[in-house]
């Protein structure tokens, strides 16, 4: 009688799971894949500059056969152009500068006039940030 009564009280108490039918359990969804990280800077791009300096003949390297290297009074400026590209955290790229100089002599040089330069220069580089 006594197994009789512990079987009643069982399902007794079994019987609210059973109210509202069977549930369905979904599965759980697929994770996502994480998105890398995003680069807290991004150096590619075009850019571009100005430049502008003064000389001075402060500059002198004296010799045993005179002043090699003296600059004269005048003023530099310029114009930078360039790209760089980043592929991870290698930086590269290219720039184009031009130089205009006014009243730049070059003294020990005989008869060297500086008027202007075009300079072409290439950059690697690495981003550490």
């Amino acid at each position: 009688m006594k197994v009789l009564k512990l079987a009643a009280a069982i399902a007794a108490l079994a019987t609210p799971t059973f109210a509202g039918g069977p549930t369905l359990v979904e599965a759980d969804p697929m994770p996502e894949a994480m998105a890398a990280p995003v680069a807290a800077y991004d150096w590619s791009g075009f850019y571009a500059g100005l430049s502008y300096g003064r000389t001075t003949n402060s500059e002198i390297v004296d010799t045993t056969i005179g002043p090699v290297y003296q600059l004269s009074k005048g003023s530099v400026s310029g114009l930078h152009l360039g790209y760089l590209a980043q592929r991870s955290r290698f930086v590269f790229g290219g720039e184009l500068s031009y130089m205009k100089y006014d009243d730049v002599i070059m003294a020990g040089l005989a008869g060297y006039h500086m008027d202007r330069t075009l300079d072409l220069k290439g950059r690697l580089g690495f981003a550490a940030n």
